[in-house]
């Protein structure tokens, strides 16, 4: 894109890529009293925090932006004079399921309450996987709390921030692939697909498949082992069957033995989530 900007062959600063990023980090360049030129290939700027039409023939707008909007820290917006008011659904997820040709589903409510422990007592016949993901999502809301004020921040050490988080939860998420935590602290194969994101109908999200294969590639990398799946019917999609073509690549790049994962036979197959 262009704009009106008065005919200067030097800046002090040039900022490639007009994303939300590229966007404030201009901002407080400009601030500074730096001159400073965005460069953006695109007829707008805004990257992923712009909204979107998702359907053809519907003018609903969706935000690409939605699902990360919430590590933006207000002093940030509040520096900017952003005019940006934040709402939260009152549905954190839904991810339906099919067992034993019977529909059903596992709701989660933001924030939770009654229904959401009844659907995880519903879907899982106990009350334990709920205990376990309150656990969890505990851990890592504690764990949220030191990492967000550093944001603004320099940047801490690594020995600094696992001082102030449980050790448990810093090994599952920083040390460890999350992949291990998730099979060690829950049961159900639905929970497991919703905590990891991808439950059905996330296949077809850019950063699902960005995701993968980037988590793909640091497990390998670690020496961790990689455990990709996907139902049949959605490597139809360029999308998917892509993503999963790169993160066997990036794997087998880092020296992974390849082999096939085989279900226990007391188990049912995967079919809530790729």
């Amino acid at each position: 894109m262009s704009t009106d900007t008065t005919s200067r062959s030097h800046y002090d600063v040039v900022v490639v890529g007009g994303g939300h990023n590229g966007l404030v980090a201009a901002a407080y360049l400009a601030r500074a009293g730096l001159s400073t030129l965005v460069l953006e290939r695109l007829d707008h700027t805004g990257g992923a925090a712009i909204s979107a039409q998702a359907f053809p023939g519907h003018p609903v707008r969706l935000s690409r932006y939605s699902y990360l909007v919430s590590v933006m820290p207000d002093a940030l917006m509040a520096d900017l004079d952003l005019d940006v008011t934040l709402t939260s659904r009152r549905t954190a997820s839904y991810t339906p399921t099919l067992r034993d040709g019977v529909p059903g589903g596992l709701f989660v409510q933001r924030p939770e309450r009654r229904r959401t422990a009844e659907s995880f007592a519903s879907l899982t016949g106990g009350e334990e996987e709920y205990a376990a993901w309150q656990r969890f999502y505990g851990e890592l809301e504690q764990m949220a709390g030191v990492l967000a004020p550093t944001f603004l921040s320099p940047l801490p050490t690594e020995r600094d921030l696992q001082a102030q988080v449980g050790e448990t939860i810093w090994r599952d998420v920083v040390e460890r692939p999350l992949g291990e935590a998730v099979e060690r602290r829950f049961r159900d194969d639905t929970v497991r697909a919703r905590v990891l994101g991808i439950g059905e109908g996330f296949l077809a999200e850019p950063w699902w498949c960005r995701t993968l294969v980037l988590s793909a590639e640091r497990t390998a990398r670690r020496d961790g082992i990689v455990r990709v799946g996907v139902a049949a019917r959605h490597l139809r999609r360029p999308g998917p069957r892509q993503a999963m073509l790169d993160a066997v690549d990036l794997a087998l790049l880092h020296a992974s033995a390849p082999t096939v994962y085989a279900w226990q036979r007391h188990r049912p197959a995967l079919t809530d989530a790729a």
